[in-house]
Parts: C-alpha cells; structure tokens; sequence
C-alpha cells in the first residue's frame, strides 16, 4: 500500500517557528482532515507535503512513481492559457493524448473539409486508443460540467476568481494522484458542487488531505483529524464531531493533571521555604522534582481563556431597509422592485446558484455599489 512521509519537520516564518520536529504519515485511501487556527501554518505544511516548498529542516519519504495533487487556496494560473490547456496540463500519455485530442476536436469542428487536420484528428483517437484515455476525457467533461465550465475554450484569464478555482480543483481531480491535498476546496462552489464533491471524495481511491472550515463537509468525508497547534500535530480518529468529543476529555484530563501539579507544587514550595538544605540523595531528588514542577506550572500558567462579548446592543432595532430596490449587471436583473426589512438580531442565509448575484447583494448592502433605483436605509 503506497505512502508518503515526513520526518523531523521544523520549519519557520521569520521569528515564528510553524513546525517543531513534527512526523506525519498517510496511506493510500485515508481521508485527513487538516485543522489549526489561522496562521498556525496550515497552507505552509500542505506545501510542503506537495513537495512544493523546501522546509528549514525534515525528510520527505515517498515512492518513486508516487503522484500528489495540489489544490491551493489561489490558484496561480497561466492567464493567458485556455481551460483546455489548464485542466489537461502535464506529461503523462494519457493527458498529452487527450489534450492533443481535444485540440485537434476543436480545429476539426472549425475547418470540417481541412485534409491535414483530418489526417492529424485520425492520428489523435488512434492515441487515445493505445493510452486508454476515453474514460480520462469523459470524465474530465463530467467534472468541468458539474463545476460549472463548459466552455473549454475560454481563456483564464477572463473568468471570474470563483470560476478559475473551479478550473483548478477540476484539474487535480482530472489527474486521479495518488495524494489529493486540497486547500479550502468549497470555496466558490454552491451547495449542488459540495454535494457532488463530498460524495466523489467519500469514493476517491487514493489518499485525501483537506483544509476547510466546513465541519459538515469534514464530518461527511473524513476519518481523521489532525490538528496543528503549537507547532506540533494531534490526531484523533474519527470525523470532526469525533475530534471535538475526544479534545474536550483530553483538555480535561490536562487541566485535571495541571490542578493536580499546582497543588503539588504549593506543598513543596512550603518545604523549599523552610530552608531545607540539601544533605541527602532524597533531599537533593526532591529539590529537582521541585524544579520540575515549577517548569510545568511556569508553563501552564501561559495558557489562558480569551472571553469576548459579543452581546453589545445598536442604538436602535433598524439594520438595513429596502424599498423598490433595483439594480442589474451586464443586462442581468439581480433585483427587482424589491422589499425587504432587516432587523437586530435577525440571522439570515442567502443562497443562490453561482452568478445568481449574491455577492453583488451583498457590495449594494455595504454600499460599495449603488442601486439602480430605489432605497436603501442604514441602520445607525
């Protein structure tokens, strides 16, 4: 069963040290959940894993023909390249062959009585005979449809941040890796897309890592979290609900065996205050357990509950009004005569398919764009 592996990982941002002689493993077919507060290092440790980004020191161990897909929250994406030419990108036979493919399609469907293009498309389906590579592009098609692209000829560059992250997740998926890592993939997708996305991935063969803030989608899909946290990595079995049962009794039982430090630690600083001099072994090992005790109490004493309250009032219950609200986007009714009220304390959802405008929604709220007609009134 393949694997990959890194040993002794440290690595650090400047003053900040991410990862402190960290080890982690994942076999084939396992499905990981990475986690850990923002800027603890989670993007930084997946490219790692990717092979993508060098560490300060650490080992990565993997078979030769090992393969790893990289899904980035960014994709960096060549602008002036087609959704063709982005989502069959690589070397493999079986993606030159659908590519050349595809090209040729294309060509054939422009000029359908051009000898040499006949002569050069006859040549590409003998290819994608030899490769076997009519399931790849069926299912290639599939995937760009369910995300949403079906226009292979599209530039990148003219399309949407939300739509080029799709190009990106579907060209990992199209690759099959042996390692799929896949950094906030819901971003950008609608709920149909995450549904579609959990089950593929609850059926995908090879090994999954994923960073999301979504628990409903690690809940679905995963069978370990691992959490980063003071450069150092957790797991716990199961799905994130799992993960959040198991934290809680383990950061009991902490706070249990550090109450159980502190008093400890009183009775012997009563002892070490008498002025006990240190003539014997017992006395001698008892002085350094104190030392120890001082150390773990020293470190828990750092560790602190940050209490925010979020329970500050408006000066009145007007939060956002709209009276025959109107406005549209390259011909594109987003609203129309619309009426809406909302109050304090109101906790509303919006849903949409993608394009439907619920971002524009939004940028007309916070007035970063204006109605076409109609009122809006903000609430002080």
């Amino acid at each position: 069963m393949k694997e990959i592996k890194i040993e002794n990982l440290s690595h650090s941002i400047g003053t900040k040290a991410l990862f402190k002689q960290i080890n982690f493993s994942i076999m084939n077919e396992q499905k990981v959940g990475l986690i850990g507060r923002n800027g603890n290092g989670k993007s930084t440790f997946l490219k790692v894993l990717a092979g993508i980004l060098d560490p300060d020191q650490g080992t990565r161990i993997k078979p030769g023909d090992y393969q790893v897909g990289y899904l980035s929250q960014e994709p960096d994406l060549d602008n002036k390249a087609t959704v063709l030419e982005t989502v069959f990108a690589g070397n493999t036979p079986i993606m030159n062959a659908v590519r050349k493919y595809e090209q040729l399609l294309i060509q054939l469907t422009e000029h359908p009585n051009d000898k040499k293009i006949q002569t050069q498309f006859t040549k590409a389906q003998q290819a994608m005979d030899t490769t076997d590579a009519w399931n790849a592009d069926s299912s290639a098609k599939r995937i760009l449809s369910i995300l949403g692209i079906s226009d292979m000829n599209q530039v990148i560059g003219s399309m949407s941040g939300g739509q080029q992250k799709r190009v990106a997740l579907a060209q990992v998926l199209i690759q099959t890796p042996d390692l799929l890592i896949l950094d906030e993939p819901t971003n950008h997708l609608d709920f149909e897309m995450i549904t579609w996305l959990e089950n593929y991935l609850m059926n995908y063969k090879g090994a999954l890592l994923v960073v999301t803030h979504d628990r409903y989608f690690l809940d679905r899909i995963v069978d370990k979290i691992v959490e980063l946290e003071n450069g150092q990595l957790q797991e716990y079995s199961g799905s994130y609900q799992s993960y959040v049962t198991e934290k809680a009794e383990r950061e009991e039982q902490l706070a249990s065996s550090r109450h159980k430090a502190k008093q400890l630690y009183k009775q012997e600083l009563a002892w070490m205050r008498e002025g006990v001099r240190a003539r014997g072994t017992k006395q001698k090992a008892r002085i350094e357990r104190f030392e120890r005790l001082k150390g773990q109490v020293g470190q828990s004493s750092q560790t602190f509950n940050l209490d925010i309250d979020l329970a500050s009032s408006r000066l009145g219950k007007q939060v956002f009004e709209l009276y025959n609200a109107t406005y549209s986007i390259d011909h594109k009714v987003i609203l129309n005569d619309f009426n809406y009220i909302v109050q304090t304390h109101d906790r509303i959802g919006i849903t949409g398919a993608n394009g439907s405008g619920k971002s524009t929604f939004l940028n007309l709220l916070t007035e970063k764009i204006k109605l076409d007609s109609g009122e809006l009134i903000v609430g002080e």
